[in-house]
């Protein structure tokens, strides 16, 4: 799978607690779907959900829409009536890239989305556990596949994490196995859990 995400564009990573589908659009706004493609918007990908790994919702798929712009986003969300079904287990992080970036998907790949609501008093501490940690992720090799901002969540979907990572994780899954069970994590993991206020990480592999 190939897709390309382009600058001026919003995009909208949306996690959805029903199988991924052909349409990736209607997948994510369901009746709305057809609403929202008049006003420009389209499906880019459909990825399926391997597991959770930490999250305080469910998702069985990870749907990507484009919106034209930013302002158009805003407006379809910011409508004040939303069908029940489409309020149900679905919520989305709108994101935007400076630069455009072409992302190469395959069924091999391990990938993972990993969103981080940071504590405003502890923030700090994550870089203390990522330097006690610096060797085996390392060793797991983690590759950020794009650089993109979180943009100001609008409507009732939308979630907005301090920080929001789009993965590969290009060393062996024994590595990254490796850095969960190791001493170390269990010596500093708790520095993340005092800078963190939540975490989502969710893994995927390509569907359409």
């Amino acid at each position: 799978m190939q897709l390309t995400l382009a600058p001026g564009q919003l995009y909208e990573i949306a996690f959805v607690d029903a199988p991924p589908s052909q349409d990736p659009l209607a997948t994510y706004l369901g009746p709305m779907a057809g609403a929202a493609q008049a006003e420009g918007a389209k499906g880019v990908a459909s990825l399926a959900v391997t597991h959770i790994e930490h999250a305080d919702f469910e998702c069985q798929s990870v749907a990507i829409v484009a919106w034209p712009s930013p302002e158009v986003y805003a407006g379809f969300h910011g409508r004040d009536t939303w069908p029940t079904e489409v309020l149900m287990g679905r919520r989305a992080v709108p994101v935007q890239v400076e630069a455009e970036t072409t992302i190469n998907l395959s069924g091999e790949g391990r990938y993972e989305f990993a969103a981080f609501w940071m504590n405003r008093t502890n923030a700090a501490l994550n870089l203390s556990y990522f330097e006690t940690m610096g060797p085996l992720i390392k060793s797991a090799a983690p590759r950020p596949l794009t650089e993109w901002s979180v943009c100001a969540p609008e409507g009732p979907l939308a979630t907005s994490p301090s920080r929001f990572n789009w993965l590969e994780w290009t060393g062996t899954p024994e590595a990254r196995a490796a850095m969960f069970t190791s001493d170390e994590f269990k010596s500093s993991g708790y520095l993340r859990a005092l800078a963190l206020d939540r975490l989502a990480t969710v893994m995927v592999t390509p569907s359409t």
